[in-house]
């Protein structure tokens, strides 16, 4: 019974909606105030019924649709009852931790004779960008790495590492705030945040329960245990409005210490003051983003250095204030980063040299840097070559040209991402294959960002005919499209 299956999963989707609008949980889940969510059982509904049900818009869409009203109130949503019991959307919420999860492709079956109950209805997770999510992909937001919050799903859909079907509805009411433009700290409190770390504590099968606040001594001492075993979860706050109410209310729902990845790219009102009051709470962040966060110093950078002894992935491109030289100071301490995004921040041949020289890094983004040399830049990357697999450089039009794609191809063989957007002297590819020909390379898959550069389709079908192994390997983007084409993450299918 595949139509059945699908209509029950769309109308639970239905419900799962309207845990973004006070009025309408107010109109719909009253019944849910006398009857446990665990005991709804949809054997009494007739299939009958069922299988005459209109079809319901998608989540996202009704998503988008139940945030516009500004008498939504998030915060009212989650809010306990008066009796201290969670509130009826979040009662719902978490029963679907109890329900299977399938792909986002996958079709939702439900055998014949099987009991309809709720917690036999799969759940599909929600990718977190592009079609069939709440947040749009935009020309002046491609990356490829972002969003950071983002691995591969097994049908190629990039959907939350650490996250889970709840956390994915809860993250869709932020990206569609955002979308509308009414992501303001009125808008998501304690409470939501609250929710958000109950939510990453069941999918984890651990209690909810609230921590007592412990002593420097403890903290110093269970440190390195609690790091393999705290629940973790992903967060983006992407080009939300937000000032310090918002970090009062993440450091009173205590979900610092779940926090795995942290996104607040494009937050032009976060500052040094605020970071420094919430990292030393995220002991546990693997992967932050401070891309465009133009009013962070160094500072910040230095608080990321003392409280993020795990970090492994950090972007603080476009964050004007901070120099190359700043970026350099901290490296030392972040003994485990291996991903560093430090666009735009005024890169020399010597401070590259430098940045190569700490350690074998895997990916590496260098936009907007406009005094590199081609061979330093050669040079520099060679140092990385036996590890480096993503290499972002857009905008450096003094250097980037169909020579240095050569040298790079010859030197660099474990790359398979490249972004040269912005550079119209880079004209064909055949010179990357020529460089790898060369050099005795295999054959090996290469995805490029290429809108503004001088890359043509006709230069792409050349460069495919001449070399015809390889060409088939090739995929170049020249329009706007291409965000998050280098995140190598991978979400297994136990993980969904």
């Amino acid at each position: 019974m595949v139509g059945t299956g699908e209509r029950l999963s769309s109308w639970t989707g239905c419900v799962v909606f309207i845990v973004h609008s006070s009025f309408l949980l107010h109109l719909t889940f009253s019944w849910l105030q006398t009857i446990p969510v665990s005991s709804i059982d949809y054997s009494l509904v007739g299939l009958s019924v069922l299988e005459t049900m209109r079809e319901i818009p998608p989540l996202q869409t009704l998503c988008l649709r139940a945030v516009g009203s500004f008498k939504c109130s998030v915060e009212t949503t989650f809010a306990k009852t008066p009796e201290g019991e969670p509130s009826p959307a979040s009662r719902l919420l978490r029963s679907f931790h109890k329900r299977p999860v399938v792909a986002s492709d996958e079709d939702v079956k439900v055998e014949e004779g099987a009991p309809l109950s709720i917690e036999s209805i799969p759940m599909k997770r929600l990718p977190c960008i592009g079609p069939n999510s709440s947040r749009r992909m935009q020309a002046n937001d491609v990356d490829l790495n972002l969003p950071i919050i983002a691995a591969r799903a097994p049908d190629g859909s990039l959907v939350m590492e650490y996250g889970n079907p709840a956390l994915d509805c809860l993250q869709s009411i932020i990206d569609s705030l955002v979308e509308l433009g009414r992501m303001d700290d009125s808008r998501i409190k304690k409470y939501f945040f609250e929710e958000w770390r109950c939510n990453v504590l069941l999918a984890a099968g651990k209690p909810i329960t609230k921590k007592r606040r412990r002593t420097s001594t403890e903290n110093s001492n269970t440190l390195a245990n609690k790091s393999t075993t705290t629940a973790l979860g992903s967060l983006s706050l992407y080009n939300c409005s937000v000032s310090h109410e918002t970090i009062d209310a993440m450091l009173e729902s205590q979900m610092g210490e779940n926090l795995a990845v942290l996104d607040w790219t494009g937050v032009h009102g976060l500052h040094d003051e605020m970071l420094a009051r919430l990292l030393p709470k995220c002991p546990n962040l693997l992967r932050l983003s401070l891309k465009n966060c133009r009013r962070l110093t160094v500072e910040s950078l230095r608080c990321v250095a003392q409280h993020q002894p795990r970090l492994e992935s950090l972007d603080v491109g476009g964050a004007f204030n901070i120099s190359a030289e700043d970026v350099l100071e901290v490296i030392p301490t972040l003994t485990e980063l291996n991903e560093i995004h430090v666009s735009g921040l005024g890169w020399t041949n010597d401070t590259v040299e430098s940045l190569v020289g700490y350690r074998p890094w895997t990916k590496v983004s260098l936009a907007f840097s406009f005094r590199l040399t081609q061979a330093s830049l050669r040079q520099s990357m060679m140092h990385i070559a036996e590890t480096l697999i993503s290499v972002a450089l857009p905008f450096c039009e003094n250097t980037v040209d169909n020579a240095l794609m050569g040298m790079l191809g010859r030197n660099l063989p474990l790359v398979q991402y490249l972004d040269v957007r912005g550079n119209p002297s880079l004209t064909t590819l055949t010179g990357w294959y020529d460089g790898r020909a060369s050099a005795d390379l295999p054959a090996q898959a290469l995805h490029v960002l290429g809108r503004f550069s001088g890359l043509s389709e006709g230069s792409v079908e050349e460069t495919k005919r001449v070399q015809p192994l390889e060409g088939t390997l090739l995929t170049v983007i020249l329009d706007a499209s291409g965000a998050g084409i280098g995140i190598t993450r991978r979400l297994e299918n136990e993980a969904l």
